[in-house]
């Protein structure tokens, strides 16, 4: 047995005895390496969209195709020690995925949605419908509406 394969053997056995509880972006995360370095790459098709937690591993497991098993052993290993150790790292690091998801809005796309929401708020009070509640207002909203 190759000294990679024993490293992957004891982080998998690590991982039973972490403390603390993970959450599913990385168990889906493990998961994927996991299968990844013990069958290859992803098989079968996609399950339907009935089958969440199926459909959730086939694509965590499919997000590491083409990673070679020992490329996919190492990233487990090394992803096992920063969980020990409490540390995020570039692959787990869930505001990193959230920021690279959903680009942060420029102030022009700010503007035009702060637009739109007074715009329907207008438009409400002149069919004579009184809005359920008010959008809140910053103090350059205020400053722009005012006359000095």
């Amino acid at each position: 047995m190759s000294d990679l394969k024993k490293k992957f053997d004891a982080a998998a056995a690590d991982l039973k005895n972490l403390s603390e509880a993970l959450g599913n972006d990385i168990k889906l995360k493990m998961y994927g390496l996991f299968k990844q370095s013990s069958a290859g790459d992803v098989t079968g098709s996609r399950p339907g969209f009935t089958d969440i937690v199926g459909r959730a591993k086939y694509d965590a497991w499919a997000a590491v195709k083409g990673t070679s098993t020992e490329d996919a052993m190492q990233q487990y290993i090394d992803l096992v020690e920063s969980l020990k150790l409490g540390r995020t790292t570039k692959t787990n690091d869930p505001v990193k995925r959230v920021k690279e998801v959903i680009p942060p809005l420029d102030d022009r796309e700010r503007e035009r949605r702060r637009a739109l929401v007074r715009a329907h708020y207008a438009a409400e009070s002149r069919n004579g419908s009184a809005p359920t509640s008010q959008p809140a207002t910053t103090s350059s909203t205020l400053g722009s509406l005012t006359t000095p």
